[in-house]
């Protein structure tokens, strides 16, 4: 194997992206990971402590829990958003260092 091919997902040299490809992909697992379960908690638990604890009529301990599901989904979607764009910014700004400014910090 070529000592330059290091994986799938190579960069070009004059390329100053701060995230690796497969930082990338692991904080996309981990979102998609918590998008799955907490959802699937959050329904659970919540239909449970509305039927043991306050007693909720049937229609009302369903529809209750599908709603906190759907807004722990759109949670998790909003904080990978804020996520990409905070990444996105300190990319930003690290270009927009000079060549000078670099040399100095290294």
């Amino acid at each position: 194997m070529d000592s330059k091919s290091k994986g799938y997902f190579q960069l070009e040299p004059n390329q100053n992206y701060s995230e690796s490809a497969s930082h990338a992909l692991l904080g996309l697992f981990l979102f998609s990971c918590l998008m799955f379960t907490i959802p699937l908690l959050v329904f659970f638990g919540s239909k449970q402590i509305l039927e043991e604890h306050f007693i909720v009529d049937p229609p009302y301990s369903q529809v209750v829990p599908i709603i906190l599901s759907v807004v722990v989904v759109n949670i998790i979607i909003v904080a990978y958003v804020v996520k990409a764009f905070k990444e996105e910014a300190m990319e930003r700004s690290r270009e927009s260092i000079t060549i000078e400014e670099r040399k100095k910090k290294e």
